[in-house]
This record gives C-alpha cells, sequence and structure tokens, in this order.
C-alpha cells in the first residue's frame, strides 16, 4: 500500500519562481535538499526500497501515485539545475543528466544502507550534499 502521505521529502515546486535561488546561499538551500533527501533514503531505507525498485509489485494506482510524485521530483530538480546554469552558477552541460544523476545519489543510499552501518542519515546526507555541490557549482 502507498503511504498517503508524501513519501519523499519536500523539495518546492517545480513551477516556483526562484530568482533567489541564484545567490549562493541559494545554493547551500539546494544542497540542504540533497541532504534531506539523501537522509530520507538512509533513514527509511526499507520505505524507500520497495519505493525505488519494486514498482512492478504494486498495484497500477499506486505504481502511478509514486511515478507522478518522481516526475514532480524530477522536474524540480531539474528546474533548479537549469536557473542555476542559466545564472551561471552551475556548469552542466545537460541539467537534466546532472538532475537524474543527483536523484540517483540519492536513491541508491536505500539499497546498500543499513541502520549499523558506519554512518547515520545525516553523515551520508551531508556529504552526499557536498557531492552534489561539487558537481554544480561552476564558481
Amino acid at each position: 500500500m502507498v503511504r498517503r502521505t508524501r513519501p519523499f521529502p519536500p523539495l518546492g515546486s517545480s513551477t516556483e519562481a526562484r530568482p533567489a535561488f541564484l545567490s549562493s546561499s541559494r545554493l547551500h538551500d539546494h544542497v540542504s535538499r540533497e541532504v534531506q533527501y539523501t537522509a530520507w533514503h538512509a533513514r527509511a531505507h526499507i520505505h524507500a526500497r520497495v519505493v525505488q525498485y519494486e514498482m512492478a509489485a504494486l498495484a497500477p494506482e499506486h505504481t502511478e501515485e509514486i511515478a507522478r510524485i518522481r516526475r514532480e521530483i524530477e522536474a524540480t530538480v531539474r528546474g533548479l539545475i537549469r536557473a542555476g546554469v542559466d545564472a551561471g552558477r552551475f556548469r552542466v552541460t545537460n541539467p537534466g543528466m546532472a538532475a537524474l544523476a543527483l536523484l540517483s545519489l540519492g536513491i541508491d543510499v536505500a539499497r546498500w544502507y543499513r541502520g549499523d552501518g558506519a554512518w547515520t542519515p545525516q553523515e551520508i546526507g551531508e556529504q552526499y550534499g557536498e557531492l552534489a555541490r561539487r558537481m554544480l557549482d561552476a564558481s
């Protein structure tokens, strides 16, 4: 059964006006979102594994619900990256591919994370946030 609460941390709306995003503090905000997204995949790794890797086992209506949420998240991240590229803050040649790469980093945590492992969800999120910043930052 699909949870009726949003199964991922909110990343904002792809249709929101985000001129402030282009400042360096907004870059930090985006990285903070990556931290939250990645940490969620660690904290909720069992749920996340089902959502990310077992969609074929879901009922059609649940599959569509998860697919819609994924499309929203991808569009949001892609839009944020595109805005950063347009403003000269980010240096990527393909914002769509950059968005999928960043999202994939967070998603894959659900596959390998274990609660008794070496890193906490917050530590993983912070490290992945730093990787996201370095992947995108044009300065």
